[in-house]
């Protein structure tokens, strides 16, 4: 056993470093956890601790890092100076050679484990002294090969304990790198990703103080196991709901962890955490408060005075309603307070009675199942997707595991602990409510287009709720209900008209139960009516364009190829920029179907036709003002310069076919491998690269069983050579360091390191 003196472990971890019977220069895939550290922890000054050769430290300098490393064999750090010079330093984890918060970011991989037990804590009080901000440990936790080398041998539970008590709590974005579900192993490897927490706040809040009240309040991002897991990972789960530029309500907040762990996972504007308790709110403003962005204040979950009508975007609220005297005067609040379109995430404890009825917990005055969930929730809002969840330990469910599930809002056959519903407020109800832009930020100019919804459409609520891809209604069958719903009530001529017309179009594509003739007829009246009334406003002719597209597509799709290229034809005879150069995007794919429909149809010359014009409209539009394309410049809309690639992208796919057009006589499968355009080919290359190593991996696998075959084989030599082996130990000392002695002794070893 090595010895915990710094001397010992210098010398031990130079003998390993000048060992050429070594593995462990590299902590896995380099490139893999240089892009984990910078995507949770960012750019800044990084120190890694334990660097060895340096490999690490070099992959993060590649990607911008400005990163440093230290380990305490200078055996090893003359190699990495190799690499790097003057990156690198000797010295030792327990006594640190660097000024306080001297990092933004500490790492170490495949290091602290080589401490013992006794030394781990004094370890990582001094990576809390230098670092400012973030901690990114991945440790092992099974053995060494040696058996001598891993002196502290523990699970995650150790490890979060000793992180936590050091000064730390866990990162807001822990749940990126560990997945709830698979918290419920313990891999032989663990990642372990911290925040420092600020230094008023751990001199005023210790674990004990906080223990005290850890039946009602408890900071989760300092909880070791599965309650605090089961609590953080709905944050996260929520975030992926949370819409760019959304102000959030986390209503009962509690200690205000949950409202941070959404501002770090999502795009939201601004977070605000509201709880009843006084205690809870102070910790909360003296641990996560971001002045204008993460704030806490006090407020009854019931009565949100300080809220005004139609001012939030998303609503978290965990465990609340079964807490409060008047649920549905809560529920009418939430509604008050969210804006049309808006969503929340809400979840209850499910059924948690005991053989009385009642639930046993003091604190609670309601005992929530799923249907009555859904039945109060119902009445307020439009019921999207329902979850359940399970961690064991709680009052159900003892010895369940950690698992999220997403079931049937209709109801669901399997046990949970908790039970989740997410829910949207009726878009519809924003028809005489005035709207502010706050995704994007508008310029000062009237002639911009692309976003300004309250200009053109009568209900710009309803862009959100059932227009925008990624934050529409989810439920398909939900949304076209309210696309149905627009239809009948809007104007024919509006613009609400006919984003739900394009809407509408497309679910009757992705969905055959609705293609009928009757609703395909309807669709291609409705077109033309809309058409006629020649409206003038960008976005009535955005819309012109794209149910034109549309229903060119669905004409396809149903094998009409002379009404297809009717309405493609109507596509391409609007001018664009008139809203925007990036609806170009749709008159490109337009002149594109049509070439490709002309080539089926033997009509070379309309195909060529229809790819020069595409080459020439991709010109055309590559010149116009930007201002609908970004907005302005300093704050400009980031999907502008895709959408724009993509367009020039789809000029390239014309070329192309261009280019290989004199030969389609000769070759005419060339043209089809032709039409992509670069972003295309790419991702055809990947989806090559990764079906041969799918091939690879079979082969590997077969590969694996055959040697599994062929372990009893092998086994059996073990065993001879074993004896072998033991026969020498008789032997006299000088025959013992004979070359054949060692080398039989080597292989014996390695022998057992391959059969692992």
């Amino acid at each position: 056993m090595i010895n915990t003196n710094q001397d010992d472990y210098n010398n031990a971890h130079n003998e390993y470093w000048s060992s050429p019977d070594r593995i462990g220069e590299a902590s896995g895939d380099l490139k893999k956890i240089s892009n984990q550290i910078i995507e949770t922890c960012g750019y800044g000054k990084v120190l890694d601790i334990g660097c060895g050769e340096g490999k690490l430290v070099a992959e993060l300098v590649n990607s911008g890092v400005d990163a440093f490393g230290l380990d305490i064999s200078e055996v090893v750090i003359e190699r990495a100076n190799n690499l790097l010079n003057g990156r690198f330093e000797q010295g030792s984890i327990l006594e640190l050679p660097y000024k306080d918060n001297h990092f933004d970011t500490v790492v170490s991989t495949d290091c602290m484990d080589h401490l013992t037990p006794e030394d781990v804590p004094a370890a990582l009080k001094e990576i809390c002294r230098v670092t400012a901000k973030y901690v990114f440990i991945q440790i092992s936790t099974t053995k060494d090969r040696d058996d001598h080398r891993h002196l502290t041998v523990e699970g995650r539970d150790w490890w979060e304990t000793k992180c936590l008590d050091a000064g730390f709590r866990k990162h807001p974005g822990y749940y990126r790198l560990n997945a709830y579900e698979a918290l419920n192993q313990e891999p032989l490897k663990i990642y372990v990703l911290l925040e420092k927490i600020p230094q008023l706040a751990i001199s005023k809040y210790s674990m004990e103080e906080l223990n005290k009240q850890r039946i009602l309040h408890m900071d989760m991002l300092r909880e070791v196991g599965r309650r605090g897991d089961a609590h953080c990972i709905r944050y996260h789960k929520a975030s992926e709901y949370v819409r760019p530029g959304d102000t959030v309500l986390d209503l009962a907040c509690g200690l205000g962890y949950g409202s941070h762990i959404i501002y770090h996972n999502s795009h939201a504007k601004r977070v605000i955490g509201m709880d009843l308790s006084e205690s809870g709110i102070e910790y909360a403003q003296q641990n996560y408060q971001l002045e204008g962005r993460v704030e806490f204040s006090l407020a009854d979950a019931q009565n949100i005075e300080n809220l005004p009508d139609n001012s939030i975007d998303f609503i978290t609220t965990f465990e609340t309603i079964e807490h409060l005297p008047e649920p549905k005067k809560y529920l009418a609040e939430l509604e008050r307070v969210l804006k049309p379109s808006g969503r929340m995430l809400i979840c209850a404890p499910n059924n948690w009675a005991d053989e009385t009825g009642e639930d046993p917990n003091p604190h609670h005055f309601h005992v929530y199942t799923w249907d009555r969930l859904k039945e109060e929730c119902g009445t307020h809002f439009i019921l999207e997707k329902g979850f359940v969840q399970t961690a064991g330990g709680a009052m159900k469910c003892h010895h369940s595991p950690r698992a999220w599930y997403e079931v049937s809002v209709e109801g669901f056959d399997r046990e949970a602990e908790w039970i989740i519903l997410l829910c949207m407020k009726d878009p519809m109800k924003g028809q005489s409510l005035p709207y502010t832009e706050t995704q994007w930020e508008l310029p000062e100019s009237e002639d911009f287009n692309v976003v300004s919804f309250s200009r053109d459409y009568q209900n710009p609520w309803i862009v959100r709720g059932t227009v925008t891809r990624g934050q529409r209604l989810l439920n398909q069958r939900l949304l076209v209900s309210k696309q149905l719903e627009i239809l009948s009530t809007s104007a024919p001529g509006s613009v609400d008209y006919a984003a739900s017309l394009c809407g509408y179009i497309y679910s009757v594509i992705e969905n055959e139960e609705y293609v009928k003739n009757s609703v395909v007829d309807s669709i291609s009246k409705q077109i033309d009516e809309y058409l006629d009334l020649q409206q003038k406003t960008p976005h009535h002719i955005r819309w012109s364009v794209s149910i034109t597209f549309a229903a060119g597509v669905l004409y396809k799709h149903l094998g009409d190829i002379n009404k297809s290229l009717e309405f493609f034809k109507k596509a391409t005879q609007f001018d664009v920029t008139k809203f925007s150069p990036l609806l170009g995007n749709k008159t490109l794919d337009a002149y594109f179907e049509m070439a490709k429909l002309h080539l089926s149809l033997n009509e070379k010359d309309k195909a060529k036709s229809y790819l020069e014009a595409t080459v020439q409209e991709a010109i055309r539009l590559s010149k116009s003002d930007w201002l609908n394309i970004i907005g302005n410049t300093v704050n400009p809309c980031p999907f502008g310069f895709p959408e724009m690639a993509q367009l020039l992208d789809k000029g390239a796919r014309a070329a192309y076919m261009l280019n290989n057009f004199d030969s389609i006589d000769a070759r005419p499968e060339l043209i089809a491998t032709e039409a992509k355009g670069y972003f295309e080919r790419i991702i055809a290359n990947n989806e090559t690269i990764i079906s041969e190593q799918t091939a690879g991996l079979k082969n590997l696998y077969a590969e694996v069983e055959r040697l599994n075959k062929d372990n009893k084989v092998y086994i059996a030599e073990m065993h001879r050579l074993n004896e072998e082996i033991n026969n020498m130990e008789k032997i006299d000392n000088g025959v013992r360091q004979s070359f054949f002695y060692r080398g039989l002794r080597y292989v014996y070893r390695r022998a057992k390191v391959i059969l692992k």
